[in-house]
């Protein structure tokens, strides 16, 4: 059975009533109380997810947004359920992986998990294309309950370092301006993030999503809508403060209040990621800002334990 012809399946589960009733039903309604959420906040959910998921599953050129999200869900929660120890769940999914600093810290502490970003040369891993997209999904709908999203969705066209080229403001949502390839890259980006942190918030996964301090990328529809349905939490840390040489602020987005203990406080730190002239104007010092996108083993080491903390409670 090919995956295509296994996600059909899941789907038609529902009409064969192989689903206890009341589970369909309730990812049914948490579905349509998103639907009309979304609604409310413009319908971006709705205009952007379902041409990405089409493309990623063939097999859903017919279906509208609600189906394609339950078939994904009941795919998630069934293997949820399914106890094989000799393909067990893996416990962390990290995209926008960089280095893989956070998943190598969590390899060593013994969790299972993956990490996807497009600088390891593989298309599949290319969060744009519908096979990088599709990947990651397959890979959420095989994490554990209460298992961890890691997102570090690229940030440079949401940076205030950007602003003046992207144009991204308050008039246009923040989504800038599109005519110029990375603005439109950064959205879509954005838009794929939303969507694998709606699936992963319906299986109960946590799902966290950073980013630095100055970007605009949580008001931008639909994350920003995704983030207020789903009752997301946001704190500030300080990378200094877990041996970065640099002070590098970020802004942490997630559903699981025990990440929340990563909060830290700002640090002295030696270097710096930006220069200001005398007009007020910012710019990037290129080489330390590039460095500064590495999280720190420190900080890749205190996920981890917050992580399996988490698991071992549950």
């Amino acid at each position: 059975m090919t995956a295509d012809d296994e996600i059909e399946c899941f789907f038609a589960c529902r009409q064969l009533e192989s689903f206890n009733s009341e589970i369909v039903d309730r990812y049914s309604k948490l579905i349509d109380d998103f639907m009309r959420s979304d609604a409310a906040s413009g319908g971006e959910a709705m205009r952007q997810w379902p041409s990405i998921l089409r493309l990623s599953y063939p097999s859903f050129r017919t279906w509208d947004l609600p189906q394609m999200l339950l078939s994904l869900i009941l795919r998630g929660f069934r293997n949820q359920q399914t106890s094989d120890p000799a393909c067990p769940h893996d416990h962390f999914c990290e995209a926008f992986s960089g280095t893989g600093n956070l998943t190598r810290e969590c390899l060593r502490m013994g969790l299972r998990g993956s990490a996807f970003d497009w600088v390891y040369e593989a298309e599949e891993h290319n969060l744009c294309s519908s096979k990088g997209v599709r990947l990651v999904l397959d890979c959420i709908s095989g994490l554990c309950w209460h298992g961890l999203l890691w997102i570090a969705c690229e940030c440079s066209s949401f940076t205030v370092l950007c602003r003046a080229v992207s144009c991204r403001h308050e008039g246009n949502g923040f989504l800038g301006d599109t005519s110029r390839n990375f603005v439109a890259t950064g959205n879509l980006l954005m838009c794929v993030s939303s969507l694998f942190y709606f699936i992963s918030y319906a299986l109960q996964v946590y799902v966290v999503l950073e980013q630095p301090q100055n970007s605009c990328l949580q008001f931008c529809e639909p994350i920003c809508g995704v983030f207020r349905f789903t009752g997301t939490v946001a704190f500030r840390v300080y990378l200094g403060s877990y041996g970065s040489p640099s002070v590098k602020p970020l802004s942490v987005f997630t559903t699981c209040k025990n990440i929340q203990r990563l909060e830290s406080s700002k640090a002295k730190c030696e270097s710096q990621l930006v220069t200001r002239d005398e007009s007020g104007a910012f710019t990037g010092i290129k080489d330390e800002l590039f460095k500064s996108q590495e999280y720190t083993a420190s900080f890749a080491r205190c996920v981890a334990h917050l992580l399996q903390e988490e698991l071992g409670q549950h």
